[in-house]
């Protein structure tokens, strides 16, 4: 089912929405061809273009979603894959110029990394709601950060879930003893998720 521009699947699976996404955002990209290929365009003007039109097209409702490495690396992949067009870089077993080199040159990160800020920026928003918040009551305990937890365990190995895998990649840069303070503090937040992602 489609909803919001979202893709819905019975079974929670998002091979499916990604798929789409990627597919809506080639469309754009080829629609838009005729700015990749001006000469009289500078490449840091494309790159705007690029994220304005491409980038958000394809990351729209993804930041609530947690991505399987496969995924990750598909929306990597078409990254630098039109990245390379805007600097008309030939394929990497082509030209031998590796992805790594091409983000550089555009002083941009994987899209991967761009997905993880958006992601951690909205769940800091999520935690600064108030404890009658629908919304903060569907990922956490009361006005806690405490998460809901599933009781009813299916058989087999159990998913991950977006709160859940945040919140435990937030301790790898914020201890657990500051997560309350750094989430209420927007600002601090922010300058934090920045500055892993950047890293990253």
């Amino acid at each position: 089912m489609k909803y919001l521009g979202a893709q819905l699947s019975a079974d929670g699976h998002l091979e499916a929405e990604v798929a789409q996404k990627v597919g809506e955002a080639t469309q754009v990209f080829k629609t838009l061809k005729s700015i990749w290929s001006h000469c009289n365009i500078s490449s840091k003007f494309k790159l705007v273009v690029f994220n304005a039109c491409v980038v958000q097209r394809l990351l729209y409702g993804l930041d609530s979603a947690w991505l399987s490495k496969a995924l990750l690396q598909k929306l990597d992949g078409f990254h630098a894959k039109c990245l390379r067009k805007l600097l008309k870089v030939s394929p990497s077993y082509i030209g031998r110029v590796s992805n790594h080199y091409v983000l550089q040159q555009l002083g941009a990160q994987p899209l991967s990394q761009t997905l993880l800020q958006r992601q951690f920026l909205l769940f800091g928003h999520i935690a600064r709601m108030t404890s009658d918040s629908v919304v903060r009551n569907s990922v956490f305990v009361g006005d806690t950060l405490d998460l809901h937890v599933d009781h009813a365990r299916r058989q087999g190995r159990p998913r991950h879930t977006w709160a859940s895998e945040l919140r435990k990649v937030a301790l790898v840069f914020v201890s657990e003893l500051d997560l309350h303070a750094t989430l209420a503090n927007k600002v601090r937040w922010e300058i934090e998720v920045k500055r892993f992602c950047n890293a990253g």
